[in-house]
C-alpha cells in the first residue's frame, strides 16, 4: 500500500491565503462600486450619461494599460510593492473625486482609478497563484474568484447606498475607507520568500545529458541526447 501521508494533500488554507483574498476583496468592492456609483453621481451633478460611458472607457483602459506594464515588475519578485502602490493610487483617485469638481478633474481621478485597480488586482492575482500548494492550485483559484464574484455584487449595492445619502459624495469616502482597509491588510501580507520558491523548476528538469559525462567515460560511447 501506497504511504499516504500528509505532502499527499498540502493545506490550502493559510492566513497569507486569506489576506491574499480580503485584499482582493476590497480591491473589487471599490472598482465595481466606481464603476456603479459615477454615473449616478455625475447625473445628480447635471452631467449627462455621454460623460459617465467616457469615464468609464478612461477607467477600463488606464486598468488594461496598468496590467501591461506591472507583470515585469511582478515578475522581479515585487508583487507586494505593486499591490500596496496599487491600492495607494486607487485611494487617491477615489478621495480626489470627493473633493474636487470638473470634466477634467473627473477624468483624471479615474485615470488614476483605473491605473491603481489594474496594477493592485494582478498583482494579488499573481500572489494568490504563489502562495498555493501546486497540487491544489485549482481549488485555491476558485475560491479567489469566488471572492471576487461576491465582491462584484456587494460593490455595487454598496456605492449606490452611498450616493444615495447627503451629500452624495459619502459615494467616495465610503470607498476610500474600504481601500484603507485594502491597504492595512496589504502592508501585512508579505509573501516574496513563498513566490519564489513556487517559480523554482524541479529538479528532475534540471539535470541534462553533456558530453564526457562518467557513461561516456565507462563505455567509450556518447550515449544518444535526450529526444
Amino acid at each position: 500500500m501506497p504511504n499516504i501521508g500528509k505532502d499527499d494533500h498540502p493545506k490550502l488554507w493559510s492566513l497569507i491565503f486569506v489576506l491574499i483574498i480580503a485584499l482582493t476583496f476590497c480591491c473589487f468592492v471599490m472598482g465595481q462600486g466606481l464603476n456603479s456609483g459615477t454615473s449616478v453621481f455625475l447625473a445628480g451633478q447635471g452631467y449627462g450619461a455621454s460623460l459617465a460611458g467616457v469615464l468609464a472607457l478612461v477607467f477600463s483602459i488606464a486598468a488594461a494599460l496598468a496590467r501591461l506594464f506591472v507583470g515585469p515588475v511582478i515578475d522581479n519578485g515585487k508583487c507586494s510593492l505593486v499591490i500596496i502602490a496599487g491600492i495607494a493610487i486607487l485611494i487617491a483617485g477615489t478621495a480626489l473625486s470627493a473633493v474636487v469638481q470638473g470634466i477634467s478633474l473627473f477624468t483624471i481621478s479615474r485615470l488614476l482609478q483605473g491605473v491603481g485597480f489594474g496594477a493592485a488586482t494582478t498583482a494579488a492575482s499573481t500572489a494568490a497563484a504563489s502562495v498555493l500548494p501546486q497540487e491544489r492550485l485549482g481549488e485555491g483559484i476558485g475560491y479567489h474568484g469566488l471572492g471576487q464574484a461576491i465582491a462584484m455584487s456587494i460593490g455595487p449595492a454598496f456605492a449606490l447606498y452611498l450616493v444615495g445619502t447627503d451629500p452624495s459624495t459619502n459615494l467616495y469616502v465610503g470607498l476610500a475607507l474600504v481601500g484603507f482597509a485594502g491597504l492595512v491588510i496589504a502592508l501585512n501580507a508579505r509573501y516574496e520568500s513563498k513566490w519564489q520558491t513556487l517559480c523554482q523548476a524541479p529538479a528532475h528538469t534540471e539535470s541534462k545529458w553533456k558530453p564526457g559525462s562518467n557513461s561516456t567515460q565507462k563505455t567509450g560511447r556518447h550515449p544518444a541526447p535526450p529526444q
